[in-house]
């Protein structure tokens, strides 16, 4: 039997490079400072997810994206595409400010019980 070599029509694929990157904050960011930054790069994919993780985890940042880079040598070019992004979303802010107000309520609660104590 004869196998066919379909190796060679297909283009080769090497060098996945993941890139995590940044985009500041409106509040951050100067004139000068473009909005996305490439913090990392690395070829291993748990790597950039922990750097990306943690840099997310900070609050620093709007979002963080990973983006995986392949370089194609049959086209002689890379190509990118997003792979992860952490992004803040709309629960996140809303729980923050919930438990701003609880911590706010809970204070004047046990000021106003201090003062009870006090003047009674």
């Amino acid at each position: 039997m004869i196998r066919p070599q379909i190796s060679a029509s297909l283009p080769r694929i090497n060098n996945i490079q993941y890139d995590v990157y940044i985009y500041h904050r409106p509040a951050n960011r100067n004139d000068i400072i473009p909005g996305w930054e490439r913090k990392t790069s690395t070829q291993n994919i748990r790597r950039a997810r922990l750097k990306a993780k943690s840099l997310y985890e900070t609050d620093q940042y709007e979002k963080v994206e990973i983006k995986r880079r392949v370089f194609n040598e049959g086209a002689a070019r890379s190509f990118s595409s997003t792979f992860k992004t952490y992004e803040n979303t709309g629960y996140r802010k809303i729980l923050r400010a919930l438990l701003i107000t609880m911590l706010g309520a809970l204070g004047a609660i046990a000021s106003l019980g201090v003062m009870y104590l006090t003047y009674a």
